[in-house]
């Protein structure tokens, strides 16, 4: 079920700029890969198709924060650093 509170809260700018921005930067990306790619897109390993999947992912976890509740990412922020550390120190080894 969607909140419908949290998408009413969600500023449309920050999704349109984001989209755009996500677009505008497929297009760099397959303008790019021509002579790599002469035949086209074809299958999910062309780095438009990559871009445009990674995008869509983190259009989705933009939904998922805005549809969260702040206080309760208030709550587990600590817990989120520790995570965000860890995750850096498994980066560096």
């Amino acid at each position: 079920m969607i909140h419908w509170r949290a998408v009413r809260h969600l500023d449309p700018w920050i999704v349109l700029v984001g989209l755009a921005l996500a677009g505008f930067g497929a297009l760099l990306i397959y303008s790019a890969s021509l002579t790599s790619y002469p035949e086209g897109i074809q299958g999910l390993s062309h780095p438009t198709v990559r871009h445009l999947t990674f995008a869509a992912m983190g259009l989705v976890v933009v939904g998922a924060v805005a549809w969260l509740d702040y206080r309760f990412l208030g709550q587990i922020t600590p817990t989120l650093y520790a995570v965000a550390l860890a995750l850096l120190v498994g980066v560096l080894v």
